[in-house]
């Protein structure tokens, strides 16, 4: 069997796009401002192409065996997630238009909670997201995509990374525990309930 090997990602893949959207789950909604599938993949898309966005390839990277990604890890300062949350409704109003702030309008307090998450502090280098296509769990992708996190957060001389999980994820939160994250605080702002999970480096 192939190795997996960690690359950083590229705007042209697909399935980079399709499993940040895996990843963000319900959040994909409100970005969306939709619940058609179709409209979901075209928005996640155009962000993932976008390069000034915190859904950006810029800031991804994939686990590959052979041709085929298997996983994404996205990842960067939380200082410059932080910077990115009006260049990314910016990029979601490009994208989106009128439907998207006729959804706004009426979820406004989504809208408004997902902008204020404070996923992290500036200190960190903050995991983003993290997915695998459900055909490769059990084979390290989403431990090796970590790691590889970990190093890009060293290498930037972070020493400390974060991450949020659901509160209802509770494998999720187990396999973060095992890597050595600790739960540091809650976030629940609705319809967002989150871990806050840290590790020093």
């Amino acid at each position: 069997m192939e190795h997996l090997t960690v690359v950083q990602a590229e705007p042209e893949s697909v399935v980079g796009a399709r499993l940040n959207m895996i990843a963000l789950e319900e959040v994909t909604h409100t970005l969306a401002g939709s619940t058609d599938e179709a409209v979901m993949e075209k928005t996640m898309l155009g962000l993932w192409k976008h390069p000034h966005n915190r859904f950006s390839y810029r800031f991804a990277y994939e686990a590959r065996r052979g041709d085929q990604t298997l996983g994404i890890v996205t990842c960067l300062p939380v200082s410059e997630m932080d910077k990115l949350s009006w260049p990314t409704l910016k990029a979601l109003v490009g994208l989106r238009g009128w439907p998207l702030l006729t959804h706004a309008a009426l979820q406004l307090q989504t809208i408004w909670n997902l902008m204020n998450l404070k996923e992290g502090r500036p200190d960190e280098f903050h995991i983003a997201s993290l997915a695998a296509l459900p055909e490769s769990r059990g084979l390290g992708v989403g431990t090796q995509l970590i790691h590889h996190a970990e190093e890009a957060a060293r290498e930037l001389r972070f020493r400390k990374s974060s991450l949020t999980v659901k509160q209802s994820n509770i494998g999720a939160r187990r396999l973060y525990e095992r890597l050595g994250y600790t739960v540091v605080d809650k976030i629940n702002r609705k319809p967002f309930f989150l871990y806050r999970m840290a590790k020093l480096l």
